[in-house]
């Protein structure tokens, strides 16, 4: 047998990607972010669904993310625009945890339930 690909040594050691871990790394700084628990100030990261307009709707109350349009490379990579969509994403559940580990707990196990990796 030769040597393993490293799709089969994460396999073998229940570890996920390192662009996987990277996401996840990303959420809990904007868990961090979303939660107060950061020196960085949300409302000047972000545009929230709720300031662009008075209609009360599930996007608005579920306290979404608009996305910023980043038409340059450069820019796509920037922390506030790289989280957005992954963000929005999660359910409720988990953007609303209350603590960090919490989050994280949640997050696993979110991700979880689409494959059956352990989050290292």
């Amino acid at each position: 047998m030769g040597p393993m690909r490293y799709e089969e040594k994460l396999e073998v050691l229940g570890m996920t990607t390192l662009e996987d871990r990277r996401k996840r790394g990303d959420q809990i700084e904007q868990y961090k972010i979303m939660s107060d628990k950061s020196v960085l100030n949300k409302t000047e990261l972000y545009t929230f669904v709720r300031e662009r307009h008075n209609i009360d709707t599930r996007n608005s109350s579920q306290d979404l993310l608009v996305p910023e349009k980043c038409r340059l490379n450069v820019r796509k990579d920037f922390f506030t625009c790289r989280v957005i969509n992954d963000w929005n994403n999660l359910p409720e559940h988990v953007r609303k945890s209350t603590t960090v580990n919490e989050f994280k707990n949640n997050y696993d196990d979110h991700l979880a339930s689409f494959t059956n990796t352990t989050i290292i």
